[in-house]
Order: structure tokens, then C-alpha cells, then sequence
């Protein structure tokens, strides 16, 4: 039969392992604890960068009408360039010489224009 100091031995070495497994699950709650708060600050950066790519796209699709847009006025300005350089129509759709219109002076390149359009600039 055992002894009392036998079992007295015994009781301790449970409470010992014991307390090596209170240890075991305190450090496992805490680190449960921690992959919570890292999942939900994870969910919310998720969460703005979703926004961000998608108000990037809308940018990305104004940005890109705005340089159609300058494209097409570009385009349009080289036409009208070219077209008065040549003499062969003004902004309003006259002939140059031609107009007796209170805008003439739109009509009628000034005597120099050509020269002057395609001049050289001076830095």
C-alpha cells in the first residue's frame, strides 16, 4: 500500500502538470486573442483597398476621357491650322476673302500668318 508521503509526492506532480497546462491554454487563448485582432485589421485594410482600386478605375476612366477630349480639340485646332495656312477655310466655315461678316477679322488671316505659324520660336 502507498504511502502518505507517496501520495503527498503524487498530488504535487498532478498540480505541477496541471499548472504546465493552465500555462498552455492561457498562452493559446492569448494567441486565439491575437489572430482575432489581426483577422479584423486584415478585413478592414481589405476592405479601403477595395475602395482605393475602384476609385482608381473611376480615375483612371475620367483621366482617360479627358485625354480623348484633348486629342480631339488637338485635332481640331492642327485641322483649322492647316486649313487657314492653306487658305481654303476659317473657323467659320467661309472662304477667306470672302466674308463681309461683322467677325471679318476671323475670316481674314493677317498678311504674316503664315509666316508666323510656321516659324521657328525663339527660347
Amino acid at each position: 500500500m502507498a504511502t502518505l508521503e507517496d501520495l503527498e509526492a503524487r498530488v504535487a506532480a498532478l498540480e505541477a502538470s496541471q499548472a504546465d497546462y493552465r500555462a498552455v491554454l492561457s498562452a493559446v487563448n492569448a494567441l486565439g486573442a491575437n489572430q482575432r485582432e489581426h483577422s479584423l485589421r486584415f478585413a478592414s485594410v481589405e476592405t479601403r483597398l477595395g475602395a482605393d482600386e475602384s476609385g482608381l478605375a473611376d480615375l483612371r476612366q475620367e483621366m482617360r476621357a479627358g485625354f480623348r477630349s484633348v486629342d480631339e480639340h488637338l485635332a481640331e485646332l492642327k485641322d483649322l491650322v492647316i486649313r487657314r495656312i492653306n487658305g481654303t477655310e476659317t473657323s467659320r466655315g467661309h472662304r477667306t476673302g470672302n466674308c463681309r461678316a461683322k467677325h471679318y477679322s476671323i475670316c481674314q488671316p493677317p498678311r504674316d500668318f503664315v509666316a508666323r505659324a510656321v516659324a521657328p520660336r525663339s527660347s
